[in-house]
């Protein structure tokens, strides 16, 4: 019994409404089915679907009969179902993942051609692509649910990381994460989440800022150091948490170093209330001549100096880029009852490049909810 290819191109050049994003198919490649030969271009593809259906191979049949109870592996999915301009055998939408089943047509090299470009533009608009000749649900039916239960979950995870990773749904949900605010802190997760995104655009002014530890040592307070950039627009963007713990002088200068480099930052802001003009120097020798080094001196509590930095986060203008978990965190602890007695150095290092970045100018004045 001859097998239809699994998805199937419309004839020509010509797309309906809603397939912007799939290219069209090569000039005068049509659609094909090892069935029927060439399909009328008239016929869209959620027609040609419902046709499909109708008509399914005995592999098909099979595999169906087992996807449709959602034993294994245990999502929902859908036969012949149309996306864009094709008609995939099987797809899950949740998992973002098509299942093809491939009949003895499909060892020619012009097949295989065809269902390598086919493959590429699925997977060109987030879906996976997962193949099974015929004769393997015949003969092995078993091993066929069970690839295709493994990838359910990796398919279905890469997505949810893409869409919600480092947020706190994202945490709680795929990282099985206890993530609680206090109502008493600075800062709060929801502005760090609407305000994410996933890379920083242009900047015309990056920093690393740091606070190093009076002592070393493994019990010693960590050197909290926080890399940010300015963009064209005024906002800013956090680009990296590289705090470091238990290292000595020489080893948290060559991490901020390496921070600054990583991040392409031109200055570097160190607090000299630990350690004096001693630190700055040893900055500036370990930074080189092509580093600005910037010392600041606290005369404000470290929850004084943060309120202006809270403001602009509440107001949109601060943006993390990607997660950056362990900062996160310490925020939104920091200024509440559970804060504990631990040292804040990475919201310290974070306080210090922001206000370099985006200095106070008449910040208007906010009253705090109680």
């Amino acid at each position: 019994m001859g097998k239809k290819v699994g998805v199937q191109r419309q004839v020509g050049c010509r797309r309906r409404a809603g397939m912007a994003g799939f290219p069209p198919p090569p000039a005068g490649e049509v659609a094909r089915s090892d069935r029927g030969g060439v399909r009328d271009g008239q016929h869209r593809s959620r027609n040609l679907a419902k046709r499909l259906r109708r008509t399914l191979t005995e592999a098909e049949r099979i595999l169906w009969s087992r996807l449709r109870k959602r034993e294994r592996p245990g999502a929902l999915f859908r036969r012949q179902h149309p996306i864009g301009p094709y008609v995939a055998d099987f797809a899950c939408i949740a998992a973002r993942l098509v299942v093809e089943l491939d009949g003895a047509t499909h060892g020619s090299d012009a097949e295989l051609a065809h269902d390598a470009r086919r493959d590429a533009c699925l997977e060109a608009q987030g879906w996976r692509v997962m193949r099974f000749p015929n004769d393997e649900v015949y003969r092995a039916l078993g091993a066929v649910l069970d690839a295709i239960a493994a990838a359910v979950p990796l398919a279905f995870r890469k997505r949810m990381e893409a869409r919600y990773g480092g947020s706190r749904l994202g945490r709680q949900e795929l990282m099985a994460e206890i993530l609680e605010d206090d109502p008493d802190a600075l800062f709060r997760r929801d502005w760090i989440d609407a305000a994410r995104v996933a890379a920083a655009p242009a900047l015309r002014r990056i920093v690393v800022a740091f606070d190093p530890p009076a002592t070393a040592g493994s019990r010693a307070d960590a050197c909290g150091i926080v890399a940010a950039g300015l963009a064209e627009d005024g906002e800013a963007y956090v680009l990296a948490d590289r705090t470091v713990q238990g290292l000595t002088p020489a080893g948290w200068a060559k991490a901020v170093r390496r921070a600054a480099e990583e991040s392409g930052a031109g200055t570097i802001v160190v607090e000299t209330n630990q350690g004096g003009d001693l630190v700055a120097d040893l900055m500036r020798r370990a930074g080189g001549a092509a580093l600005r080094v910037k010392p600041v001196r606290a005369s404000a509590s470290k929850t004084v100096r943060a309120e202006p930095v809270s403001l602009l986060y509440e107001q949109g203008r601060v943006h993390h880029v990607g997660s950056l978990p362990q900062l996160e965190d310490e925020m939104c602890l920091f200024g509440g009852a559970s804060a504990g007695a631990k040292s804040p150095d990475r919201v310290d290092a974070l306080v210090w490049a922001l206000s370099e970045l985006m200095p106070r100018r008449g910040a208007a004045a906010r009253a705090r909810a109680v």
